[in-house]
């Protein structure tokens, strides 16, 4: 044992939080113990995985034993952290077939987009379940074993999964075609092999009724876009990205997910300067789905969105200074002023 892991099914009575507390509490991180390496169940499942070639990879410690109990045992679970190419690197060794069966909500959407794409990133054959809405694999093991297991059994193509679970959240036809542009096509570009994307090219271009021509041009886009800085070892060569300065992309994430709102788009004003965050708003246009959808899969498991906005409007007051720094050489009065504030930004 490395560590101890528990969830939280209620408010603790007498608790100060306001809000309700985090779903899964682990122990502190060690030495031995770090949750963007660690997988729950791996010691039990990974001769299993071998056996089948198969990985199933849930959420959580109640979706894992169930899974096992339900006739599953090449499951293991990612307890309440996000995927990472640490994860990955360890399941690769096993088997390279994955099966992502997370949480049938908004939430759980995101999250298995973000995971799918780095997965086909590392070389691996993703499929995804398709849940009841709002349900996860242990409500399923626990009405039926059976259901779980046939779920498991008909996994979709990450690709042909996404295509069926995006059009609901669509307003229109034009927003669905927009939403799996942004979303399904970064899936495509980032697969190695060019008989698979000559594949799901055809698969796509059919269900949105478009040439395979045009899917053709703008998978070729995604895959000429210089990827963003990921800022952690291993992790994915190609994200969806538009090349933006720091400044850029966290304000035009913060101009677009949050335009109607009159505080947040007041204070980015006052920020940027009523010039530029304009031009900026002209500029980034184009890219508003993406940014809206980069803004939900990197910060989706924040509950709290206006904490989620003041954070970002720290970050980008700190880089505004640290703007202002550079251009200020020569004055070194100023820019010890200006250090000062990074300093009690950064507190």
């Amino acid at each position: 044992m490395i560590a101890v892991s528990g969830r939280f099914f209620e408010k603790v009575p007498g608790s100060r939080e306001e809000s309700e507390p985090a779903k899964y509490v682990n122990s502190p991180e060690t030495a031995l113990f770090k949750k963007s390496k660690t997988l729950y169940g791996f010691d039990r499942a990974k001769n299993f995985i071998r056996k089948a070639d198969c990985i199933l990879l849930v959420e959580g410690q109640l979706d894992l034993i169930l899974a096992h109990q339900s006739g599953l045992p090449y499951t293991v679970a990612l307890s309440g952290t996000a995927l990472t190419p640490e994860h990955l690197s360890l399941l690769s060794r096993l088997s390279k077939r994955l099966v992502l069966a997370l949480d049938g909500d908004a939430a759980g959407l995101r999250a298995g987009l973000k995971s799918a794409h780095m997965a086909i990133v590392a070389g691996f054959d993703v499929k995804i379940p398709a849940f009841p809405l709002g349900k996860d694999p242990a409500d399923l093991a626990k009405e039926n074993p059976e259901l779980l297991k046939a779920a498991v059994r008909t996994s979709k193509t990450a690709v042909e999964f996404f295509l069926d679970a995006l059009r609901p959240a669509a307003r229109d036809e034009r927003a669905y075609k927009k939403s799996i542009e942004v979303q399904v096509l970064p899936l495509i570009a980032a697969m190695g092999s060019k008989i698979e994307q000559e594949h799901f090219m055809h698969i796509v271009a059919g269900h949105l009724g478009v040439s395979e021509g045009a899917i053709r041009q703008e998978v070729a886009k995604v895959r000429a876009t210089p990827a963003a800085p990921s800022g952690g070892e291993g992790a994915p060569a190609k994200e969806v990205a538009v090349p933006l300065s720091q400044i850029e992309r966290t304000a035009g994430m913060l101009l677009f997910y949050f335009e109607k709102d009159e505080g947040v788009q007041k204070r980015l004003a006052e920020l940027l300067g009523k010039e530029r965050a304009g031009k900026l708003t002209e500029e980034l246009a184009p890219h508003a789905e993406m940014l809206r959808f980069k803004f939900e899969s990197e910060v989706g498991e924040y509950t709290d969105e206006a904490t989620v906005a003041g954070d970002m409007l720290k970050q980008l007051e700190i880089a505004a200074v640290e703007e202002e720094i550079v251009a200020s050489r020569g004055d070194a009065r100023k820019i010890t002023d200006l250090i000062r504030r990074k300093h009690e930004l950064q507190k």
